[in-house]
């Protein structure tokens, strides 16, 4: 009798030691979150994009906004609209909003309206938002549709919104030479203000 309620007091001592299953839960959860919620507060929200090497080597210029139309209710025409309200175009043919570039990219960056820093191989970052997204698919105005990094096998990452004062590559506006994009750290969407 007396080794029968020594292993009954062992057991019953161990049991008060253990977690039950919805503390393990919790402490798991804990444990889960953490670096999320750290990351999310490191990184204030943002969400950062490696970009392949070879990738971003050239850019081209698009439409001049004075003379582009874009259809009437979507998220490109509020951009649009706004432009038109508030933004600039610089000396050398770029338009901005918000001291930022007015670019095309592809869907892999974000969604049209989104703030995006594009960090050059030199360090150097281009502060711009997206004015529309790239065509991912054959279709009738465009037959060689991007990749998922841009046109030409993502050597062409950004399109820059601009007058034809711009040099066909406006990297070259830019006073970059032989630097390619390498990162994009995308933030928040200036149409959700």
């Amino acid at each position: 009798m007396k080794k029968y309620t020594r292993t009954y007091n062992k057991k019953k001592k161990n049991n008060k030691n253990t977690l039950s299953t919805a503390q393990g839960y919790i402490v798991l959860a804990t444990l889960l979150l953490i670096p999320l919620i750290f990351s999310y507060l490191y990184f204030n929200g943002r969400h950062v994009i490696n970009i392949p090497e070879g990738c971003g080597w050239y850019a081209t210029r698009e439409w001049d906004l004075k003379y582009y139309d874009c259809a009437v209710g979507s998220n490109q025409y509020k951009v649009d609209q706004l432009w038109h309200k508030e933004g600039t175009e610089d000396a050398q043919g770029f338009q901005k909003l918000d001291g930022r570039y007015l670019i095309a990219c592809t869907r892999t960056f974000g969604e049209v309206g989104d703030k995006i820093d594009f960090v050059m191989s030199d360090g150097t970052v281009l502060k711009c938002i997206i004015y529309d997204n790239k065509s991912q698919e054959k279709t009738f105005y465009d037959q060689n549709p991007a990749d998922k990094w841009g046109h030409h096998h993502g050597a062409v990452v950004m399109e820059f919104v601009g007058t034809a004062a711009l040099e066909s590559n406006p990297y070259k506006n830019l006073g970059l030479q032989k630097e390619h994009t390498v990162k994009a750290i995308r933030y928040d969407n200036i149409l959700d203000k």
